[in-house]
């Protein structure tokens, strides 16, 4: 198998596997991930896009830790890109050659779950805090803050989730975009000092 053909049996489309060929270190790096992930018994393409974001993001000081990062994955335990650039962070900092899996594991947010519930309650609270300036600036007031702060609150919950609870919310508050929500912003004339 050719690597443009292992590349796309990942999950990668073929222009981004030919994208990938162009980057000799992504090349390696990914090749080795997919090696140490074929001694796993799970189906390649099903983890093709978390494989992918780890072998993007390592440096050559990771390589002694790819088992582990790969062997987390395969177990759906390291199931985000986020969980991967925690264990990544992880390792990187860990003095030792030994790795403390229980600080590991909680490091990563492994077997943390957040649910639905539990997003809509924080998305409200925060939506709450800063109503009066989303009533005043209504589409044009800075949604992706109110993710940050839902992401620094819940670090583990699906990004998706967070981005929908939000727009949803704010639907429900503001209604629909009116032409004023659509226009472009006026940029304000700067007056000359005198």
């Amino acid at each position: 198998m050719s690597d443009l053909e292992l590349f796309i049996s990942i999950g990668l489309s073929e222009s981004k596997a030919k994208e990938t060929l162009k980057n000799k270190n992504l090349t390696t790096s990914l090749k080795s991930v997919i090696n140490e992930f074929s001694k796993t018994n799970q189906i390649l393409a099903n983890y093709g896009i978390l494989l992918y974001h780890l072998a993007s993001k390592l440096k050559i000081q990771d390589s002694k830790h790819i088992h582990i990062i790969v062997k987390y994955i395969s177990e759906n335990k390291l199931d985000t890109t986020q969980r991967i650039d925690c264990s990544l962070e992880f390792l990187r900092s860990s003095i030792s050659d030994s790795i403390n899996l229980s600080n590991f594991e909680k490091s990563c947010g492994v077997g943390v779950t957040v649910t639905q519930e539990e997003i809509k309650q924080i998305v409200e609270s925060i939506i709450c805090q800063n109503k009066n300036e989303l009533l005043e600036k209504r589409y044009k007031f800075n949604i992706g803050g109110l993710m940050q702060e839902v992401r620094k609150k819940l670090p583990w919950a699906d990004g998706k989730i967070i981005k929908n609870e939000v727009d949803n919310q704010i639907l429900s508050i503001l209604g629909t975009k009116t032409e004023s929500d659509l226009a472009p912003v006026q940029k304000q004339k700067k007056s000359k000092g005198n």
